[in-house]
């Protein structure tokens, strides 16, 4: 199964490049890329509820800085998509 879903990831990611990231209409956090996909990190496998996306950047094999795109409180439209 993890095979599946290891093809399933790249086919979706590998060689995209993000083009915009922003809090949509729920202070979701969606990352658009340039192929038109839009992600939208999420708490769980079913969608309930908005998700927080962390990073590690590597630089010469070192960590060199991490961080966590948080889950947004307030829920109010952001109109992005109007």
């Amino acid at each position: 199964m993890i095979a599946h879903w290891n093809k399933k990831a790249a086919e979706v990611l590998v060689g995209r490049k993000i083009v915009d990231a922003f809090y949509g209409g729920d202070n979701d956090l969606i990352i658009s890329l340039d192929d038109g996909t839009l992600l939208q990190p999420m708490r769980d496998d079913e969608g309930n509820g908005p998700g927080a996306l962390s990073w590690i950047k590597v630089v010469d094999g070192k960590i060199t800085d991490t961080g966590t795109l948080p889950v947004l409180q307030e829920r109010r439209a952001l109109g992005h998509f109007a």
